[in-house]
């Protein structure tokens, strides 16, 4: 009711501005005094609702304070619940436990009852037997026509037969009384009002007892599963642990494997090695022996610069021979005869050079350094000998023959260069197939080798001697024709 007073007032207010801002002329002529009724009106509204509103909130606050202890009294309720299942589970497990004993009490004491009336029964069948027995005797002892009759033993055999009858009926007796106590007991107990389970607690205690078993035999069972999941995943590792010693085995052979076949071919290297070091020689692996620097000033860079040195110098010689001649006098027309013996011992002297060559073909490198220095030592020669007279000998024998003399050089040495270049690569490039090759050495043929090896170093060795020979006879010839030449000039 307070709320919608509230909001007709309201709606009241906001029609009463709509009304003022639509119409503000018609306002104008009002008088001021039904203004301020108005305004009174509306303040007297505004403090009754305020205080409407006050009750309402402190309503709102009570019943937020009563539905806070509802919540906390609920929360209570709940522990309490908690609290008080947790006490009847223990209580109904207790109970089961209890019930259960006093089954098992009861029936043990059920077996034994049994098991003493199972007794008794035997004893009492026993009895009639002797019973029967006894009758069968007197009625036969009475029957027998013969006067024997053993009577003392008769009255033994029934004082015996009264005293047994007498102890079965006092162990009859007894068991009788100890089941009507025990019948009166129970009476007692249900009278003195006594814990005796009903049948529905004895039910509810059987069904939480079978609950609780099944959750054990559940619980056993999941155990069992467990057990027998971590039974294969044992055999699963197991097997995989067989499986890698089973292959460490295998790469310990393996390595094994391959530790032989490196020692076999570690051998086959160093026997090959010694083989390439009979059969290449001395100089080859000497030659790869030097160190860098040495072998680089073999190099065919080298070398060419060193030719290209020798023949500026030639050019030079020449130039300055050139000049010579042009400033010599008109006789020099006499020296052409010798001029050409000159230049046919030169021819002969680039022949035997360049026999020399190919017989030098073996030495490499050490041949050509040896050629370098006769080149020197000849030029220097030529220094030493120039004369105005020979000027023009000099310059032909220089310009021509000299510059033959180093290209057949240089071309031999071209030669040389790609043979022992082929050679190293006819070696060094077959071996991965030596490495893989089975074949032993055959020191027979390896010996063979070696004896036509020597016999070839030997052989060559007489006819560079011989060559010598002949070329230090040549040129002392030509030497003395020279100086013969120069002094007839």
């Amino acid at each position: 009711v307070n709320l919608q007073s509230l909001n007709t007032s309201m709606s009241e207010v906001r029609q009463e501005q709509e009304r003022l801002t639509t119409n503000p002329a018609q306002n104008q002529p009002y008088d001021s005094t039904a203004v301020w009724e108005a305004i009174t009106r509306l303040d007297n509204k505004v403090i009754n609702n305020t205080v409407r509103l006050s009750g309402l909130v402190e309503d709102h606050e009570q019943v937020t304070e009563n539905i806070t202890d509802l919540q906390n009294g609920w929360k209570q309720l709940d522990v309490k619940i908690v609290l008080t299942e947790r006490k009847s589970q223990v209580q109904f497990m207790e109970t089961g436990l209890e019930v259960e004993a006093a089954k098992v009490a009861v029936l043990d004491r059920i077996n034994e009852l049994n098991g003493n009336i199972s007794a008794l029964q035997s004893t009492m069948q026993d009895m009639e037997s002797d019973v029967d027995h006894l009758f069968e005797m007197f009625h036969n002892n009475t029957n027998s026509a013969s006067g024997d009759c053993d009577c003392i033993a008769l009255r033994a055999s029934v004082t015996h037969l009264k005293y047994t009858v007498a102890s079965v009926k006092e162990i009859a007796q007894e068991n009788k009384l100890a089941r009507e106590r025990e019948s009166q007991e129970r009476l007692d107990n249900q009278d003195s009002g006594a814990w005796i389970p009903s049948v529905e607690d004895l039910k509810l205690g059987l069904l939480n007892v079978q609950k609780s078993l099944a959750f054990e035999q559940e619980k056993s069972r999941m155990l069992q599963h467990n057990v027998t999941q971590l039974q294969v995943s044992l055999l699963g590792s197991q097997q995989d642990i067989e499986t890698f010693q089973e292959n460490d085995r295998a790469k310990v052979e393996k390595i094994q494997h391959l530790q032989s076949t490196f020692d076999i071919l570690l051998q086959d290297a160093v026997r090959h090695s010694e083989i390439l070091e009979i059969l290449l020689g001395e100089e080859v692996l000497e030659f790869m022996a030097l160190p860098t620097e040495t072998k680089r000033s073999f190099s065919i860079p080298e070398l060419s610069e060193r030719i290209r040195d020798i023949q500026e110098q030639i050019n030079r010689y020449s130039h300055s021979l050139a000049s010579m001649l042009n400033s010599a006098n008109p006789q020099m027309t006499a020296a052409d005869e010798p001029s050409v013996r000159i230049k046919r011992k030169r021819g002969d002297e680039r022949f035997d050079l360049s026999e020399e060559l190919l017989e030098y073909s073996d030495n490499g490198f050490l041949t050509l350094e040896k050629m370098v220095k006769e080149l020197g030592v000849h030029i220097k020669r030529l220094e030493e000998h120039r004369c105005p007279s020979c000027c023009n000998c000099t310059k032909t024998a220089a310009s021509g023959g000299v510059e033959m003399k180093l290209q057949s050089e240089v071309d031999t040495l071209r030669k040389d260069f790609e043979t022992h270049v082929q050679v190293f690569n006819s070696i060094f490039s077959n071996t991965e197939g030596l490495i893989g090759s089975d074949v032993s050495v055959d020191l027979n043929k390896l010996s063979a080798l070696m004896k036509r090896k020597d016999a070839k170093q030997q052989n060559r060795k007489q006819k560079r001697g011989d060559n010598r020979a002949v070329q230090t006879g040549g040129r002392a010839n030509y030497r003395n024709k020279r100086d013969a030449s120069l002094e007839s000039a």
